[in-house]
């Protein structure tokens, strides 16, 4: 049976033909003809950027792209170890209906286990749709030199949402309110 995960990866292979060879010339190109960036990031968005600028031809991408540079951002950063957790039933069930008081230190999400994970979900709806899983993983944004937690939400459609690593702790840097506990649970 293919992942969903997979599937998506399949989808973006087709779209954007060349993106894996691009992304091994930028990843050699690292520290050397372009900035260097942490071990933690395997790839900051603006190469993510640059590779569907190249495939479309165009130095700045239509607003219709933003969300193929999120999603090639999680993919491509997935598709290397290619980590697929998941949780039993009984484990979700208690994580969603735990409450987490105070800060979790940042320094936390600097130690995930690969570039990316994707997280399996167990009948779990998001705004009244499946949510199936999600994408993990660190942004380095290369312009402002700031860490990201990034997220991308596998349903029917793909959302994202991220939140900026501050100082020492998480919760505190959200620029978001999330709208129910899962979520909330999981990352803060």
């Amino acid at each position: 049976m293919n992942s969903r995960p997979l599937q998506h990866l399949q989808k973006f292979n087709k779209l954007y033909p060349k993106a894996w060879q691009l992304i091994d010339r930028l990843r050699q190109a690292r520290g050397k003809d372009i900035p260097n960036w942490p071990n933690w990031c395997f790839l900051p968005m603006s190469g993510f950027y640059a590779i569907i600028s190249e495939r479309i031809n165009k130095d700045r991408l239509p607003f219709s792209f933003i969300n193929d540079i999120s999603i090639l951002t999680a993919l491509g950063s997935w598709r290397i170890t290619q980590g697929i957790y998941r949780f039993d039933t009984t484990l979700e069930s208690s994580l969603i209906d735990s409450t987490i008081t105070g800060d979790i230190p940042v320094d936390v999400f600097y130690r995930l286990p690969e570039w990316c994970v994707y997280i399996e979900t167990n009948d779990i709806e998001y705004f009244g749709k499946k949510l199936h899983g999600f994408f993990v993983h660190l942004e380095y944004d290369a312009n402002t030199g700031r860490s990201e937690l990034r997220l991308l939400l596998d349903h029917d459609d793909f959302l994202e949402c991220n939140g900026q690593l501050k100082q020492d702790t998480f919760l505190s840097s959200l620029p978001i309110e999330f709208p129910f506990k899962f979520q909330r649970g999981l990352i803060a």
